[in-house]
């Protein structure tokens, strides 16, 4: 378990690093070619993408916690049932949003300030990105499946994939001259080949995952109610604060403010797709952990543990990689935007989204404990509340102040959110006080992040003048990131999280050198007399 969740981790990384490296190096590629309107108009289909994700109706949390729960009791019977559940309310969903879908696309041009000759376009255009949206969203039946085994490497794999062919082939597309419609036909053939490679390995560990032989308990559809809609609730609460904003600038203000405020947040939004990604294998660990709590007191100290280390590595990994990110902002949003977008009125929104993007990825682990233990009612008012007061705040804001109006909408409640509401109550429920919590969690990390910046300062005058601008910010960031990363893990881990990390490390490199010594040692001669 222990290998599965390390690979998880570096797997998850690293198809965040390669996901938003290709979608970073494609925004210049995307203004230069499309223009402002047409590239905010990709953001806006972007964005009714990621919207039919959150329609799951509560049930991707709910299945990967009853999952991991019913192993971590050793119960395959409720096991095989709430296999079969999934897969029958994942396909029923995944229907619906089609349908539903499909009747709103002759609506969909009018509620924006699209010309009239884009309208067609935008029609075509909403459809293919749907089927785009369909399939995933029944794809993730399988991935909780992957996810309950901690083998959701497969997923970052598959997602991998999806990516090198939705922006590697679309890319080609779009600059020979099919447009937006070729680009999103190629990430529609990378969302094919994506279920293709996740649903093969998912088959592997669960051989009947394509049609579960279980049958069909609706008193375990009813036990489960009560996870979903606190679930439900909670993807409620994240439409409204996080996805709706693009929707009320594309209704309050012109179609060019779009770009603008989602090339920033999604610029840093790449830094908490990778704590979020690398979190993935911590939430049925959790789930396990306090599925067994009633019977081992230890679990909970292992979960007190897991959250206060998991606390302080997301810390870390936000910290420094918001600190690259603004170090070159200037350099890296003149080459990204293409010159398109003026960088003076995108400060006002960087200003305030850098603590938006800090305190969702601190407040992750916070959120994963609170649901698998049983909070998930407080979770669902918490996240109502705090949503609710975002679309408030960003619909009261946008007209006197625009883009940077809504950015603060979304920073006020959702950093009292997550660090008055969801890490305060998870301390509380774990009996970590405050002063442990900053000791353990940030201290270390803000020293360490202030020996980046320093070497980052040194570095600057030194490479910079040698080299192209973006070769230099590589190489700075890298020497940075190894830096701190090494300071990171000799300072704040454990001894057993020291040899297990270097064990697992040197065993690929061992297997290797017995594989070789075997090549070279003489074969052993019978000589019969």
């Amino acid at each position: 378990m222990g290998k599965r969740l390390l690979f998880s981790i570096i797997t998850g990384a690293g198809s965040v690093f390669f996901k938003h490296g290709l979608n970073i190096l494609l925004l210049p590629i995307l203004i230069h070619t499309l223009g402002v309107d047409l590239f905010s108009l990709y953001m806006i289909l972007i964005g009714v993408q990621e919207l039919t994700l959150l329609l799951d109706m509560g049930f991707t949390d709910a299945v990967v916690k009853q999952l991991a729960s019913a192993q971590g009791k050793n119960d395959w019977i409720e096991y095989a049932e709430i296999k079969k559940i999934g897969h029958v309310l994942f396909s029923a969903i995944s229907l619906g949003v089609l349908v539903f879908g499909t009747v709103l696309i002759p609506f969909f041009p009018h509620w924006f300030h699209l010309a009239p000759e884009l309208h067609s376009l935008a029609q075509m255009a909403l459809a293919i990105i749907l089927l785009e949206g369909v399939i995933t969203l029944y794809l993730t039946h399988y991935k909780a499946l992957l996810l309950s085994h901690c083998l959701n490497h497969w997923s970052n794999v598959g997602d991998t994939a999806f990516h090198l062919i939705g922006i590697g082939i679309g890319v080609g597309l779009l600059v020979s001259g099919y447009g937006l419609p070729g680009l999103l036909l190629a990430r529609l053939a990378g969302a094919v080949v994506r279920a293709g490679i996740i649903m093969s390995q998912t088959l592997k560990v669960e051989p009947d995952a394509f049609w579960p032989k279980s049958p069909f308990n609706w008193g375990r559809v009813r036990e489960m109610s009560r996870l979903t809609f606190h679930a439900m609730m909670v993807n409620f609460s994240i439409i409204v604060s996080h996805k709706i904003d693009t929707f009320v600038i594309a209704f309050f203000l012109p179609l060019s403010a779009v770009g603008a405020y989602e090339i920033v947040f999604r610029f840093l939004g790449s830094a908490l797709q990778v704590c979020i990604k690398t979190c993935d294998s911590i939430f049925p660990l959790f789930a396990r952990m306090m599925a067994s709590s009633e019977s081992k007191a230890s679990e909970r100290e292992k979960a007190r543990h897991l959250f206060l280390r998991i606390s302080c590595f997301n810390n870390f990994v936000i910290s420094i990689l918001l600190l690259v990110i603004l170090s070159f902002y200037s350099e890296l949003f003149g080459f990204f935007s293409a010159g398109r977008i003026p960088l003076e009125t995108t400060l006002p929104i960087l200003l305030l989204a850098v603590p938006v993007i800090w305190s969702s990825a601190m407040q992750i682990p916070a959120c994963y404990f609170l649901y698998t233990a049983n909070r998930q009612r407080y979770l669902s008012v918490s996240s109502l509340l705090a949503s609710f007061a975002n679309l408030a705040l960003s619909l009261i804001l946008v007209k006197p102040f625009g883009i940077a109006g809504v950015a603060a909408g979304t920073l006020i409640p959702q950093f009292i959110q997550h660090q008055f509401s969801l890490i305060y109550t998870a301390c509380v429920e774990l009996k970590i006080g405050l002063k442990e919590y900053i000791t353990v969690v940030y201290m270390k990390v803000f020293f360490i992040t202030g020996v980046g910046f320093v070497t980052i300062q040194w570095l600057k005058p030194l490479v910079f003048p040698e080299s192209h601008p973006l070769i230099s910010i590589v190489i700075i960031a890298s020497l940075v990131s190894g830096l701190t990363s090494l300071i990171w893990f000799t300072w704040t881990a454990s001894r057993q999280e020291k040899s297990f990390f270097v064990l697992n490390l040197l065993r690929p490199f061992e297997a290797l050198k017995v594989r070789f010594e075997s090549k070279l040692s003489p074969k052993k001669v019978s000589i019969s007399s």
